[in-house]
């Protein structure tokens, strides 16, 4: 990852526009033969130790509302506050129709 301000690596960059060309590149090796339901694991591999994850990160630029996204993927929270908060983040997901799925 480049320092805030510079540029990445030649190859590790694309416009909106062609961000398919670049997963592609990246990831051509993982992606021939890899059927629907295995996409997403493709696209970011958790690894075994946290140095060796693969993923590719977006950077969106512009306004994002909450139509952009279909579903929320992570932890359910088990004590403290940080239940409390989750609690108020399912309803916010439920009535604006976004999905969540525990991990």
């Amino acid at each position: 990852m480049s320092p805030p301000g510079l540029q990445g690596p030649p190859g590790y960059r694309s416009d909106w526009q062609n961000r398919n060309k670049l997963a592609v590149a990246k990831l051509s090796t993982k992606v021939a033969g890899c059927d629907e339901a295995g996409f997403a694991g493709v696209m970011i591999d958790q690894g075994t130790v946290g140095t060796d994850a693969d993923f590719v990160e977006v950077h969106i630029f512009g306004p994002i509302t909450p139509k952009a996204i279909e579903k929320v993927i992570g932890p359910i929270p088990t004590k403290g506050a940080e239940r409390i908060i989750f609690r108020g983040l399912q309803s916010k997901l439920r009535n604006l129709n976004i999905g969540f799925e525990a991990i």
